[in-house]
């Protein structure tokens, strides 16, 4: 099923050099007229590994003897074709989100380059470019050690794991649920049922309930909200009376 779905998304890749996620799919064209009941790669087949299937999931996918599951494999493929398009290493053609980065540039940035360039603050040599990058992060780091040191980075701590450093960030445990979503949730219950004028008294009933408009300048659109919903409530309601007296027979 998924390597003929993925026949129809023509992807393409502008790195020439390391494409392991378009050599996975290339395995999977070949096997998309193969019958799901053979479960494994052919093993004169080269699978790309490295770069498609996280370390986690190596263990699903690649046997003790060096087979390798198709359906696990399709999986890894498919996160793998997720992450790429969305760091724009693989794109669609004929997609508009998802197309050729290099026309995201402007048709005459290569002729224009140092004008781009002082637009978007950035130097036109690479190396200064790092080199800012460089000291940036330095800098942060800087800070960071520093507030460990004086014991105000939270419980952010550097340990050492099998010999390496490596950031230890604590764990913040449950944290206490803000009123407003429950406050939000319940005028969309509200407001899912009856009319339009009624809904919308009723949202504006519970939000008024819970918070009740103060009369600085914030309030002034849920002021505006209220009587808009009045002006309406009390039209629909003339308009009806209208259309019933219409509708009745008069004796003669």
């Amino acid at each position: 099923m998924l390597p003929k779905l993925l026949a129809v998304i023509e992807s393409k890749c502008n790195n020439t050099a390391y494409r392991p996620v378009m050599d996975a799919l290339d395995v999977l064209a070949r096997y998309a007229d193969v019958p799901n009941k053979v479960r494994h790669f052919d093993g004169t087949d080269k699978v790309p590994i490295t770069g498609v299937v996280p370390d986690a999931w190596l263990e699903a996918v690649v046997d003790s003897g060096g087979v390798i599951e198709r359906v696990s494999y399709e999986l890894c493929v498919l996160v793998a074709l997720k992450n790429t398009l969305r760091r724009r290493e693989i794109y669609v053609h004929g997609s508009t989100p998802w197309r050729n980065p290099e026309e995201d540039l402007p048709a005459d940035f290569e002729g224009d380059r140092d004008v781009h360039y002082e637009n978007l603050r950035q130097p036109l040599d690479p190396a200064e470019f790092i080199t800012r990058l460089q000291e940036a992060m330095r800098t942060s780091m800087d800070q960071a050690a520093a507030a460990i040191g004086r014991n105000r980075s939270g419980g952010t701590k550097v340990k050492t794991h099998r010999g390496e450093p490596r950031w230890h960030v604590p764990d913040l445990g449950i944290l206490a649920t803000p009123d407003n979503p429950g406050s939000c949730g319940g005028c969309v219950r509200s407001a899912g049922t009856g009319d339009g004028s009624r809904s919308a008294g009723r949202m504006v009933r519970s939000i008024t309930q819970r918070r009740r408009p103060s009369r600085s300048e914030d309030s002034m659109p849920m002021r505006a909200m209220l009587g808009r919903t009045r002006t309406l409530r009390s039209h629909r309601r003339r308009s009806g009376r209208s259309q019933g007296l219409s509708a009745c027979s008069l004796p003669a």
